[in-house]
């Protein structure tokens, strides 16, 4: 049984399964980020209802992110410790794969992260990058219709042009299952694994003019 979780965005998402076959998804998507608090009392939960215990896991799917940086430390902590005592391996999704698994669409698809203002972390030709949305950046990706995934895609709705869609959603452990083919063997470097930050942690005080 493979336990999956996804803390990468305002979802806190636990699933167990399988190769190819989710069972079961526990999650919530609070603007209150309660990771910290449901994270764990999900998985309890989970395992109850499936009556199984932690020396049925057989691997750890964890959500690598980008995105907020406090939920990905979070899951990262949760996987290793799972993943470490019990001797299994960790198998590291980016936001990318899990969000492009939940929709079914021929168009181009480029993912969209909300990273705050009109700022964003974007996959498109198999890289990350930090854009800016503005028209100029639709203009950059050309004329063909594209298909915009993730929590920041809403706020392309503006700059869209014809043909384009627009599927507004946070990254889900259910959708890690998808392209999961096996298994990997167990490696102690699991602790080594990171999440993708790419952009420093920004410590958020309260403005001047506001004491």
């Amino acid at each position: 049984m493979i336990l999956a979780i996804e803390t990468s965005s305002k979802n806190c998402s636990v699933s167990f399964g399988h190769p190819e076959n989710c069972l079961f998804t526990k999650e919530l998507a609070s603007t209150e980020y309660v990771h910290n608090e449901m994270l764990h009392v999900f998985i309890h939960e989970a395992m109850r209802e499936l009556q199984i215990q932690p020396k049925d896991l057989t691997a750890i799917a964890v959500g690598l992110g980008p995105g907020s940086y406090t939920g990905l430390r979070i899951g990262m902590a949760a996987a290793k410790g799972f993943a470490h005592p019990l001797r299994i391996p960790i198998i590291g999704f980016d936001a990318a794969a899990i969000l492009r698994a939940s929709v079914d669409s021929d168009l181009e698809k480029v993912i969209v992260i909300d990273a705050r203002r009109m700022d964003a972390f974007v996959h498109m030709n198999n890289a990350w990058s930090f854009q800016t949305l503005t028209s100029d950046f639709r203009e950059s990706l050309g004329v063909n219709p594209i298909h915009f995934i993730g929590d920041g895609a809403e706020k392309m709705r503006e700059f869209l042009k014809s043909g384009d869609t627009i599927s507004n959603r946070y990254p889900s452990s259910k959708f890690m299952f998808h392209s999961l083919k096996e298994i990997p063997a167990f490696d102690m470097n699991v602790l080594n694994i990171e999440p993708l930050y790419l952009k420093e942690f920004e410590v958020h005080t309260t403005p001047k003019n506001k004491l």
